[in-house]
Formats: C-alpha cells, structure tokens, sequence
C-alpha cells in the first residue's frame, strides 16, 4: 500500500475513532482544509488545530463515518474517492466524496473536497451546528 493511501485510510479510521491525536500526527501544522458548499462546516480551514476543532465539532454534531475506497497517488497528491454517511437524531445522510490531498513528506499539506450522491436536506440537517 502506497504511504499517502495509508495515510488517508488512517485518517478516516482515526476520525471514526475520535482519536484525534493520531488525526493531528497525520496533518502538517500549516494545513490548509477546504470545505465546499454553504453547509456550517464549510470554507477554509486553516492550521492543525483549526482542522481538528471542526472534526471535534462534527463528531459532536453527527456520527459520521468515512470509508475511503480507493486512492490515487502521484509524487505530492493523491485522490480518495470515499464513502460516508452519517447519522443524527434518527435522520440518515449518505454519499460520495472525492478528495484531493497534497503532502510532504508524510504529512497531509492542503486538502480539497467534492460531494455528490446525497440528499441534501438530509445533510442539512445532519451537520447543522
């Protein structure tokens, strides 16, 4: 297995987990974190610690899990395409994402996200804050 799909796939199991820890250990200090759309998560998130307080928040919102598929990878990128789905107060929201993580080095650098396949009342409600 490629080092940046390990990398991806222990970010999702580390986040399922809420070892957030392990999360920070996989993301350099400077990480830029993009969230499409105009859900309440979205935007730029930047800074380690600025990422970590928005995956603390989701988990606290909604019990999401990620499930990366397959991944991608070039000498500084790779592509996840991922499941997830997630759950809040008896509603369901599931979909697809296609992520697009930069690296050095082992670390996570910069990472962009596209969603589809999800129904987006549901997801409004899922991860509203």
């Amino acid at each position: 297995m490629d080092r940046k799909d390990r990398v991806i796939r222990e970010l999702g199991a580390a986040r399922r987990r809420g070892d957030f820890e392990q999360v920070r250990s996989l993301l350099d200090d400077e990480i830029v974190w993009h969230e499409p759309g105009d859900a309440d998560y979205s935007g730029d998130h930047r800074r380690a610690d600025d990422v970590i307080a928005l995956m603390k928040k989701l988990a606290e919102t909604a019990n999401l899990t990620l499930e990366p598929q397959e991944v991608l990878s070039t000498d500084e990128h790779a592509v996840a395409r991922t499941r997830w789905w997630a759950e809040r107060e008896g509603t369901r929201v599931e979909g697809n994402e296609i992520g697009v993580y930069r690296f050095a080095g082992d670390k996570i650098t910069e990472v962009w996200f596209w969603y589809d396949g999800y129904d987006q009342r549901a997801h409004d409600f899922v991860f509203s804050f």
